[in-house]
């Protein structure tokens, strides 16, 4: 290996202390850039905030009213037959047979199983939406509870609606049609002795 010359020597340090000092140059100057874009961003923030909070109403200078909000009179509460015949024909007249028809079938399910009229409404409406929106099967609400009252002919003690609402939603979810579903659901009563 051949040894550097003075010069050559020196060249080279100066070109190593020239980048050193370029180097340096440049990460002062990065430093600088970031705390100015950061306290300019720190700045933005806090205008930011206040402008919200203005627009929202912080800073307001009107005075809260002192009288109470206005007292809108309750419509009177419609019934269940009503409500159902609602949910399964968008609007009725409160003449409608669809009305008669389910308060019916609410006395009668009311009459067979354990739960009340609101729970079997309830759970009638949930099967319903679960069918339609978990596995795209649209089941006329009528239909389910017109189904669940064909199972038995008469009042039994201790039946739970849910239980067999829950068994005919997983015989339409695998597949039957809500004429299989009742008649599977029938046939299996028949043979415990339960129909």
């Amino acid at each position: 290996m051949t040894e550097l010359s003075p010069e050559e020597k020196q060249r080279i340090y100066d070109e190593e202390k020239t980048r050193l000092e370029a180097q340096e140059k440049i990460k002062k100057e990065s430093e600088a850039k970031k705390t100015k874009t950061g306290c300019l961003g720190l700045i933005g923030l806090i205008v930011f905030i206040v402008v919200m909070m203005w627009v929202c109403g912080v800073f307001t200078t009107e005075k809260e009213s002192t009288t109470p909000p206005e007292v809108k009179p309750q419509p009177k509460s419609e019934s269940l037959e009503y409500k159902l015949a609602t949910i399964e024909k968008g609007y009725v007249s409160r003449d409608d047979i669809i009305i008669a028809r389910f308060r019916s079938l609410l006395e009668q399910l009311d009459a067979k199983f354990i739960e009340n009229k609101t729970q079997i409404s309830d759970m009638s409406v949930g099967a319903q939406k679960l069918l339609r929106e978990e596995e795209g099967i649209k089941e006329s609400l009528l239909n389910i509870m017109e189904g669940m009252n064909r199972l038995f002919s008469s009042e039994s003690a201790n039946l739970k609606y849910s239980e067999y609402a829950s068994a005919y939603m997983v015989l339409r979810t695998k597949g039957q049609s809500h004429y299989e579903a009742v008649e599977g659901l029938k046939a299996l009563l028949q043979s415990l002795g339960i129909y």
